[in-house]
């Protein structure tokens, strides 16, 4: 009995231990691997690219476009990884009322692409810590806007509750885990009209929301960053 006891004893040390490390080592593994990985932009952008979508650009095109950034920006909630994303607000633009990630055009005044989308972000998220720019994703370009996108990927060490929308840009605040894009339960179809025409595009899903377009296929590229073999340890 004493030995059956110890046993088992050891084997809940194993489970508590083997818990933990799946919970705290997705920050860890993640950014090392989330920077160093090889982009591939084309491809993971046409898996979610919308079905009424023009040819992908070529850089004279991409040229004449004016040029914005937005942050993927990552945080902890209770050990696990989420990224961050705005509700903009009803303004009445071609993006309005849609799910997006932080960020905006650039101005004259900020310095380099990387600082346009810090300064976006503190303006609509009331983000107050540094932020930790990980890497730059591959730009995309939008052309119901004619923006040129740059992407970065970031992290802050900051409470979700202590973000704040700015009301004059921003309709909501939201967080989803990273691993939960990875799921088929989040990923669907979103149907929409464009130029009186039906059209269609793959999305995921996340708070009752679809994220489709750009956003969704900067979001593609991200993960695609992330190891299988990783996948795999956090799906067990």
């Amino acid at each position: 009995m004493v030995y059956d006891a110890n046993i088992n004893k050891n084997i809940f040390l194993l489970l508590i231990i083997y818990y933990f490390y799946k919970k705290k080592s997705l920050l860890q593994i993640n950014l090392s691997d989330i920077k160093n990985n090889r982009l591939n932009g084309f491809r993971a952008h046409s898996a979610m690219s919308p079905q009424c979508r023009l040819k992908f650009p070529d850089k004279s095109t991409s040229d004449k476009a004016r040029h914005s950034s937005v942050l993927l920006l990552l945080l902890k909630i209770s050990y696990e990884t989420h990224i961050v994303f705005i509700k903009r607000s009803d303004s009445g633009g071609v993006h309005s009322r849609q799910i997006s990630f932080p960020g905006g055009a650039v101005e004259k005044s900020d310095n380099s692409l990387q600082e346009t989308a810090i300064r976006e972000c503190r303006e609509e998220t009331g983000i107050k810590m540094p932020v930790q720019i990980i890497r730059k994703l591959s730009d995309l370009y939008v052309p119901p806007s004619n923006f040129l996108i740059h992407p970065f990927v970031a992290y802050i060490d900051q409470n979700i509750e202590d973000f704040k929308a700015n009301p004059l840009e921003v309709d909501k605040i939201f967080t989803e885990n990273v691993l939960n894009f990875l799921k088929d339960d989040f990923r669907d179809v979103y149907h929409y009209y464009h130029n009186g025409k039906a059209c269609s595009a793959p999305c995921f899903l996340s708070n009752g929301y679809a994220i489709w377009g750009a956003t969704a296929m900067i979001l593609n590229e991200f993960l695609q960053l992330i190891p299988k073999n990783f996948i795999n340890l956090q799906k067990t």
